[in-house]
């Protein structure tokens, strides 16, 4: 069950936060069995993902103590851009090219303009409103929120949008086992080979990471706060509830005291998107709903809720 309360617990909180919302519809039915029937506490969406209305309409028929906080998913590589064409990362029919490969070497060399940046993001805020999901939190769809031009272009527009009070901007948490300075190379590793290798900086690759979370202060401004940390970026493939009370565990021990658990639930349906077709997304859907990591947290002292200040609509 999830917990609501209007200020931070004494205790640990976890959020966990289902990313891709509104990607397509076996994603969608999976994220809101995971709101409806287990832990999931806030969803991430795509303002321009193909099934945004879908994912509106499932929402909206859970029970109001079981909606989760919605967020602004920013898409800047897959799908068509909202508002107008942009330099470098659309064609002229504003269908993004390149793919996240694209975006992080045109990052990297500075190649974003914030300015259009903000623009974009504006109007995925807009469109989230537009479908009566007023958006609480904020991060990127392959993690573009962090990139040099993107977080100062998404700042400006969360600038005008008071009710965004998080983002995901924490330092993602070591696995036990693990060589802290290596582990950041590898889970960026499943992501893309070569997003550290386009940083012409200089800084070491696997610090590459580490580097735009600690760059991010742009983004937890004013009234935006990041959790303490961050769980899931070594879990793209699949977890079950064993890795992550493991992964809570590690991070309550390191002081957290909220903590955001990115997931990606789904259903496996023929057709749907790779990511979201395969057996993974089902297997996070249903650890999600699962006594085994009910009974962990609870082990734990941790209660897993809705970011803190962030209740049903």
């Amino acid at each position: 069950m999830i917990t609501e309360d209007a200020s931070p617990e004494p205790g640990c909180r976890v959020v966990f936060v289902a990313d891709d919302g509104g990607v397509d519809e076996a994603r969608n039915r999976g994220i809101v069995t995971a709101c409806r029937e287990g832990l999931v506490g806030a969803v991430s969406v795509l303002a321009n993902g193909d099934a945004v209305e879908d994912l509106r309409d499932r929402l909206f028929e859970l029970p109001q103590d079981r909606r989760p906080g919605v967020g602004l998913h920013l898409n800047l590589t897959e799908g068509r851009a909202l508002l107008v064409p942009i330099a470098g990362l659309t064609d002229g029919g504003r269908t993004f090219v390149g793919g996240k490969e694209a975006i992080w070497h045109r990052a990297f060399a500075g190649g974003i303009d914030p300015v259009a940046v903000r623009r974009e993001a504006s109007a995925q805020i807009a469109r989230l409103r537009s479908l009566g999901l007023e958006p609480t939190h904020a991060d990127g769809h392959q993690h573009v929120h962090l990139l040099p031009g993107v977080r100062d272009g998404l700042a400006m527009a969360l600038d005008r949008v008071p009710g965004v009070r998080y983002v995901r901007a924490a330092r993602p948490i070591v696995p036990d086992g693990e060589n802290p300075v290596s582990w950041p190379r590898l889970a960026i590793a499943q992501l893309a080979d070569d997003w550290v290798a386009a940083d012409s900086s200089g800084r070491a690759p696997e610090a590459a990471f580490g580097s735009l979370v600690a760059e991010a202060d742009r983004l937890v401004a004013g009234r935006r706060r990041a959790a303490d940390a961050m769980v899931g970026l070594d879990l793209l493939r699949g977890w079950f509830a064993a890795d992550a009370v493991d992964r809570i565990r590690l991070a309550q021990t390191r002081g957290a005291r909220l903590i955001e658990f990115m997931c990606h639930p789904g259903d496996c349906t023929a057709g749907s998107a790779p990511f979201s077709s395969c057996a993974d997304r089902e297997r996070e859907r249903d650890a999600l709903c699962g006594a085994a990591l009910t009974d962990g947290l609870a082990a734990l002292g941790v209660t897993a809720g809705r970011f803190p200040g962030v209740g049903a609509d």
